[in-house]
């Protein structure tokens, strides 16, 4: 898109909410359907040819930039950081380099929302940032920004001028992202179609089978096994003759063995429901 000098994708992040899954793997490579989180994001941010792509990554960073550049179908930039900084801080690294406006975009959420229309409004409000917003979900306890007087509901998306970034580094990340100290007054765009909090586990687990039941082609689902209710069965997953799975998500690798049961869970990546285990 021209002038849109930057897409940065936010994944770095100590994933308290979305324990204990995120203990192996950033929550961004949650799986939605054939794809992640992250892919969800990356594929929006590959269709907006920015001049630059990056993504911070505190964990897993080899993982992260692949996953990045194969759903972008580009080359990107890897920001890696030892312990998360927080999105101030990232931001302020950019500082240097900026020549334009950059779109920042949380990983943890799935939004369907115009942002071309979100940047082309930034491009002519004047302000240093634009919110992507919307009304607050039914779920969840949020935070709410003032735009205009008015409370409403970041969704995890904006767009941000290189002078918040200068003034972000000046601080030295030691305000928020939305500090008025970084942002000053912000602008506000709410032509959202659909957003979904996915960063918390059973939030997660209702909200991905809110989109209907799906089995990875690359799951080895046995016809023996009851599959009940809406679940979500993710690539190289294994549910043997006589497993029972309802309304439940099963992360990559994992397995329910012949006479186990799971109901209204997560299994984690690479985790294993056994028959013994269920009824200990």
């Amino acid at each position: 898109m021209k002038d849109l000098d930057g897409v940065l994708l936010l994944t770095a992040g100590f994933g308290k909410r979305a324990e204990p899954l995120s203990l192996l793997r950033p929550k961004a490579l949650l799986p939605f359907r054939d794809q992640t989180l992250l892919g969800l994001m990356a594929r929006e941010a590959g269709r907006l040819d920015p001049n630059r792509l990056a993504v911070n990554a505190s964990r897993c960073p080899d993982l992260i930039l692949e996953e990045t550049q194969k759903t972008s179908r580009r080359e990107a930039e890897l920001l890696f950081e030892e312990r998360p900084l927080g999105a101030a801080a990232t931001l302020a690294g950019l500082s240097g380099t900026m020549t334009g406006p950059w779109m920042l975009m949380n990983t943890d959420m799935i939004v369907r929302a115009d942002l071309e229309g979100l940047f082309r409004q930034h491009r002519s409000s004047g302000a240093l940032c634009t919110l992507l917003c919307g009304d607050f979900p039914g779920y969840g306890n949020y935070g709410s920004v003032i735009v205009g007087g008015v409370p409403r509901h970041y969704m995890g998306v904006c767009v941000i001028e290189p002078e918040a970034a200068r003034r972000a580094a000046e601080l030295q990340g030691f305000q928020g992202l939305l500090s008025p100290l970084i942002i000053g007054e912000p602008a506000a765009y709410e032509q959202v179609g659909e957003w979904a909090d996915m960063g918390e586990v059973d939030i997660y687990r209702r909200n991905l089978l809110a989109h209907g039941g799906f089995i990875h082609p690359g799951a080895s689902v046995s016809p023996g096994a009851n599959i009940l209710g809406n679940c979500h069965v993710s690539e190289g997953c294994v549910v043997e003759s006589g497993a029972v799975i309802e309304d439940s998500v099963m992360l990559e690798g994992s397995s329910v063995s012949a006479g186990a049961r799971l109901e209204n869970s997560v299994l984690s990546w690479f985790a294993r429901r056994s028959g013994l285990a269920h009824h200990q």
